[in-house]
């Protein structure tokens, strides 16, 4: 599913993590005005759609479908999965769910989804009257989304979240859509800002598991991973102290025996196979998977009752562990390189004055080498801060200083500081914050405010000039990057998602409007889709394919609140796929002012 209309037009990362904007295909009230001119316009000039029909197929005539999602069917010559969720409902009276945390689900609703035929039909569906559920008390929430879609498995077996009223908790289920089989994940850890379920890389295996239990599935099979002592285990929640490398799955249960002392074991489970016990510790282990062009790496982080936090690495290969340099001290993981050979670690040196920053110390050590180096802010010249990155594709750190600095490292090449600001950008549509584009040409500065001005320049010479994105005094929150390395930017004044779309050669430093508006909901080598006048009382717009060349439009159809692009019959898309490409398969769904004979759900092909 494409996050659209009040899901991508504003702030994609921001509403992404708060759970009570995330309503798929929810919709604003109109106000009494706009109620008025409405039945206003129909009295004078009539109700009945104007123009030409909605692009396509209709699929099922109904104004309360809330969205729409195609997942792959991961069978050859079966096309994707089409999934829609019915009205939007609350948790029950009463429940937990209703009075959770700030990064709970209590925003979130409760839906039915149901798969639909889409292929040889000739008259659509009447509502979904008839039609059972693939999934009842389906939850609408980010953290059971995958880039915006629901999940599948290496069967295309859907992975979701479902909600028993009866206990009153939620369960994550993998459901077939051809028998309606369904195999029980066990219960999701709903009180961190994490992804519900994780899936290997391969998507041949699933786990999903709160703070005390958690359910590894593999294809043909599911085992439960819970009480391994009779004192208590925790396979907790928290990412690093569970995760898929290639398709091995390791874990930590952390046991508290009866002398309170803590220690516990690392576990890693290969596919059908038997767990196995690679080490066991006193204390509080921790780990961070780190891959690279060598067997991969476990990086250990070891809590102790004196507080201290050594790290050791362990090859997955040998099962041996070797410690890192002393010279590191106490420090936290930051991140490693793009190749995975260097390894970053941050120090905070606690500010003598409460109303000066804190200080840091970068601890950056190859692995692979032995080598090491670090800095400080006697040597940088200013305080260092805490945003650091590495560039992609390159063993350069690049990272920020106070007050309105920042310095790059390389090996080769010593320290540099530079007189600007660091800024990352949300690439869009699901990328994560970055100062770098995604080959790592170019990066993004801002010069302040509550509304900055992002610039971007060249990363091979960050001192030379750089390029304003929007213009002052407007809003942006992410872009969009084609395969040649142009970048779609979005600026806005009043309405996120009423966006001017700008087209940026940043090698030639050009920049010209394509589109306006509105805001995209999926880009293609040549050409973008977009919702364009966007009306966000009744969050809705045109669907259209714009063309990056020349900004040509090509309305497909009105009045449109959800969208969903067809990635193709295997969740793996082929490096170099064009998005958008001629005979792509796009679902939608449409609700005009008043009742139409034209709303609901559509399927088409792009021209």
């Amino acid at each position: 599913m494409s996050v659209t209309g009040i899901h991508e037009g504003v702030d994609p990362v921001r509403l992404l993590r708060n759970p009570p904007t995330v309503h798929h295909g929810s919709r604003g009230s109109a106000r009494t005005l706009r109620i008025f001119s409405v039945a206003a316009r129909c009295f004078l000039c009539g109700c009945l759609p104007a123009g030409d029909p909605p692009a396509g197929q209709h699929v099922i005539a109904d104004r309360t479908l809330t969205g729409v999602y195609l997942s792959p069917s991961e069978q050859d010559g079966v096309p994707s999965n089409l999934l829609v969720t019915g009205p939007l409902r609350s948790f029950p009276p009463g429940s937990v769910y209703t009075n959770s945390d700030a990064y709970g689900p209590d925003g979130a609703a409760l839906s039915d989804l149901y798969a639909v035929s889409y292929v040889g039909i000739s008259m659509p569906t009447s509502g979904l009257v008839g039609l059972q559920p693939a999934a009842s008390d389906f939850l609408v929430d980010y953290r059971a989304f995958t880039s915006g879609t629901i999940p599948t498995d290496g069967l295309g077996r859907l992975v979701l979240v479902q909600y028993s009223a009866s206990a009153d908790s939620l369960r994550s289920q993998r459901v077939d859509l051809a028998t309606r089989a369904t195999d029980n994940l066990g219960y999701p850890d709903v009180k961190s800002n994490q992804q519900f379920f994780t899936l290997s890389p391969a998507r041949t295996r699933v786990y999903s598991g709160d703070y005390a239990s958690g359910t590894l599935c593999d294809l043909d099979a599911c085992r439960s991973l819970d009480y391994v002592s009779t004192d208590a285990v925790m396979i907790y929640a928290d990412p690093n102290n569970f995760a898929f490398v290639g398709e091995d799955f390791y874990y930590i249960d952390q046991l508290s025996g009866a002398s309170s002392i803590l220690g516990g074991s690392l576990h890693r489970i290969k596919p059908e196979a038997a767990p196995e016990v690679l080490l066991s510790f006193t204390g509080i282990v921790s780990f961070q998977p780190i891959l690279s062009d060598r067997t991969p790496q476990l990086l250990l982080s070891l809590r102790t009752d004196g507080g201290d936090a050594p790290f050791a690495l362990l090859d997955t290969d040998t099962l041996k562990t070797s410690s890192l340099p002393a010279d590191k001290g106490q420090a936290q993981f930051m991140s490693a390189s793009s190749d995975g050979h260097w390894l970053a670690f941050l120090t905070t040196i606690r500010a003598s004055d409460p109303t000066q920053p804190d200080d840091h110390r970068l601890f950056l050590y190859d692995w692979t080498t032995g080598n090491y180096a670090t800095m400080d802010s006697a040597r940088v010249g200013q305080t260092i801060g805490t945003y650091l990155e590495w560039r992609p594709d390159r063993a350069e750190l690049w990272f920020s200083t106070l007050p309105d600095r920042f310095g790059i490292w390389r090996q080769d090449a010593g320290l540099t500081v530079v007189q600007a600001k660091l800024y990352a950008y949300v690439r869009a549509p699901y990328g994560k914050p970055s100062a770098f584009t995604r080959d790592g040409r170019h990066w993004f500065s801002s010069d302040g405010g509550e509304r900055p001005t992002i610039y971007v320049g060249s990363s091979d010479d960050p001192t030379a000039p750089l390029q304003a994105l929007n213009p002052r005094g407007t809003g942006t929150t992410s872009y969009w990057e084609t395969d040649d390395g142009s970048l779609l930017v979005g600026a806005w004044t009043l309405d996120g998602n009423r966006k001017d779309i700008y087209l940026v050669d940043a090698d030639a430093g050009t920049s010209r409007a394509i589109a306006s508006t509105g805001h995209l909901v999926a880009l293609g080598r040549t050409r973008a889709l977009a919702l364009l006048n966007w009306e966000s009382p009744r969050w809705s717009g045109d669907l259209t394919l714009v063309d990056l060349a020349s900004g040509a439009p090509t309305v497909l159809a009105r009045d449109v609140y959800d969208v969903a692009v067809d990635r193709g019959q295997s969740a793996h898309v082929p490096p170099g796929t064009d998005a958008l490409a001629p005979g792509t398969r796009v679902t939608y769904l449409t609700n005009n002012r008043l009742a139409s004979p034209w709303d609901g759900l559509w399927a088409a092909s792009l021209p």
